[in-house]
């Protein structure tokens, strides 16, 4: 089945009724469908039938929101915008909460929209106002193809259209407010943070996140004061977008704020906030605090968290970092050593012989012997040379050969898997 060929969880129904979704039309003529549920300047994640997919936005032509009807019927558009007064000037609206049905489960119930009035914000000018109410109603009514070059032509208004088209923002229609992210993220006009920055204190977490990126892109390293506090906002959408945004315009003092980031509950903010932590390191030339701050991590994570920590300290490829991972190899859980084995064999960090060949000296777990045995290949610990040859018997064939290899490079030979012949040549070559 094809990429474009992935319908929503209602294909194979006998009927589309009140079916909607989704579809993403892609630069290579394909399309995917689905519920839309996460958007940021960087993808778009889709909830499948088979699961969720993060699709990047370079690479999508255009998103439209469907309904099925019937089988036979064509999809229709919907109504994105239908709230939009027809008067020429048009009275103050006040953002308002977005309904619960359109909460995420995981919301907290005790939020409360506290969104001020726009005017308390900003000098609103009714004529800018009807303009922009004219071409937020043709974007409705736009075709596909043309909806995007409208949307546009709001950047042309001028006055105060960014704050008036911020404050629409939680009130609009997913489909709508998208158009308008897209707007005032290529406008970066100052005058909408006033309006930004309260509605970091909205209901829906979509929005928060969009203005998250709106601020970061608006208001560059300044933005950093603000959207701090945010990295512990209760959607994980909104901490990974914070997490991007630290490494786009952070500086080299910005890598602190990850730290806490590094032990989320949500993986894939885990694994934003280690890129963005590795990326900051890198620029500034901070890698030894980058150490310091992934061994903290990993000290203060919850067990069942400190073995994929410690597979991304290994995946650094940083050697630097090799001391935040040696503390934990020789840990009581064989699950902890054996990730923290192979972050230092990974690394292959000269520092680190010495604590591998300790752990090695006295491991009993043939889980962790592995990794232990790759570092003796990556380094070529000899003094490793008679442990190793002791794991070429009584052990299971992953750890033999792992064994062997590591013999093999610390060596400069080989016996294969003979120890007597390796028991003879170390008893001849061992330092005296």
């Amino acid at each position: 089945m094809g990429l474009g060929t992935l319908l929503s969880p209602a294909f194979g129904q006998d009927s589309w009724v009140d079916t909607e979704f989704h579809r993403v039309y892609l630069k290579n003529g394909n399309f995917i469908d689905g519920h839309l549920t996460k958007q940021s300047p960087l993808s778009v994640t889709l909830t499948l039938k088979s699961g969720e997919m993060s699709i990047r936005i370079d690479t999508i032509e255009k998103i439209e929101f469907l309904k099925m009807r019937s089988l036979m019927e064509a999809p229709r558009r919907e109504v994105l915008r239908p709230r939009i007064p027809e008067s020429r000037t048009p009275p103050p609206v006040a953002p308002t909460a977005v309904p619960a049905t359109n909460i995420p489960p995981s919301l907290p119930a005790g939020r409360a929209s506290r969104l001020r009035a726009p005017e308390e914000l900003y000098r609103s000018d009714p004529e800018i106002r009807r303009r922009a109410d004219e071409i937020l109603r043709e974007i409705e009514s736009a075709n596909i193809e043309s909806k995007d070059q409208v949307a546009l032509r709001l950047r042309d208004v001028g006055g105060d259209v960014a704050p008036y088209l911020a404050s629409l923002l939680e009130q609009s229609s997913r489909d709508l407010g998208l158009q308008i992210f897209q707007v005032l993220f290529k406008m970066k006009d100052p005058k909408a943070v006033p309006v930004l920055r309260q509605l970091l204190d909205c209901q829906n977490p979509s929005i928060r996140g969009q203005v998250a990126s709106l601020l970061g892109e608006t208001q560059g390293p300044d933005s950093l004061k603000i959207l701090g506090p945010m990295a512990k906002d209760d959607d994980p959408y909104v901490r990974q977008v914070v997490a991007t945004w630290i490494q786009r315009v952070g500086d080299r003092d910005s890598i602190e704020m990850l730290g806490p980031l590094l032990g989320d509950a949500d993986r894939d903010v885990r694994y934003r906030a280690h890129a963005a932590l590795l990326d900051l390191g890198h620029r500034f030339d901070r890698n030894e605090r980058v150490a310091s701050i992934l061994e903290e991590s990993v000290r203060s994570s919850p067990p069942r968290l400190q073995p994929e920590l410690l597979f991304m300290v290994g995946k650094t490829n940083v050697p630097e970092v090799w001391r935040a991972a040696a503390p934990f190899v020789s840990s009581e859980d064989p699950a902890i050593r054996k990730a923290a084995a192979a972050a230092l064999a990974n690394l292959a960090a000269p520092e680190s012989a010495d604590t591998l060949l300790h752990q090695i000296s006295r491991e009993k777990d043939d889980s962790v012997r592995i990794p232990l045995a790759e570092s003796v290949q990556r380094l070529r610990i000899q003094p490793a040379i008679p442990y190793l040859i002791e794991w070429l018997e009584g052990t299971p064939q992953e750890v033999r050969a792992a064994a062997l290899k590591g013999l093999q490079m610390a060596a400069g030979t080989t016996f294969g898997a003979d120890r007597r012949l390796w028991d003879e040549w170390w008893l001849k070559n061992s330092p005296k």
